[in-house]
């Protein structure tokens, strides 16, 4: 199975536009969506009616790859002490059944490979996203918050095997790695 994986960022003290607390359990039917994550999900996260994802298997290398590919360009988490990130997971087959168009686009993180893995949700409209939060709500999509200490340390193991170039690597790394 191949999904799209996006990253979401936020404040550490902002609940994201989706969560797992039940603050509308009691009036929300399942499957639905509160409509304060409408406003979250497309202010931030959309760009001429487009959003960045990233191809994946969704295996655990895979999704630690991009994250540290992503990582080692921006320096996100090493950065933004006071950001969070959570990924999503979208099975790939359930953006195409929403009739989603996808783009194959070249991404810019410090790692080739997984640039080639870049595509890019095009044409989305208002429908488009509430399906989009409908499948984040379900119970069959994964979703995980990038914790720091668990991907800037595999900067120098990932540049070490050859999967980061060097000059796409952000100062910060650089630096702290005496490159």
């Amino acid at each position: 199975m191949t999904y799209l994986l996006r990253f979401f960022d936020f404040d550490k003290e902002d609940e994201p536009f989706f969560s797992s607390d039940d603050k509308y359990s009691e009036w929300l039917q399942h499957g639905d969506v509160p409509a304060t994550a409408i406003t979250g999900f497309s202010s931030k996260y959309l760009k001429n009616c487009e959003m960045s994802v990233f191809q994946t298997d969704g295996t655990d290398d895979s999704i630690n790859r991009i994250i540290v590919a992503r990582e080692a360009k921006d320096a996100r988490l090493l950065q933004y002490s006071d950001k969070k990130q959570i990924i999503v997971l979208f099975p790939s087959e359930k953006i195409a059944e929403l009739g989603i168009e996808i783009k194959n686009t070249s991404g810019n993180t410090a790692d080739d490979s997984i640039n080639q893995t870049h595509r890019i949700l095009i044409h989305l409209s208002a429908n488009n996203l509430v399906q989009l939060l409908s499948l984040v709500y379900s119970d069959d999509i994964k979703s995980q918050i990038v914790k720091p200490e668990d991907y800037c340390k595999n900067v120098k193991e990932y540049i070490d095997n050859g999967y980061l170039d060097i000059n796409k690597v952000h100062t910060f790394y650089k630096k702290a790695l005496g490159k």
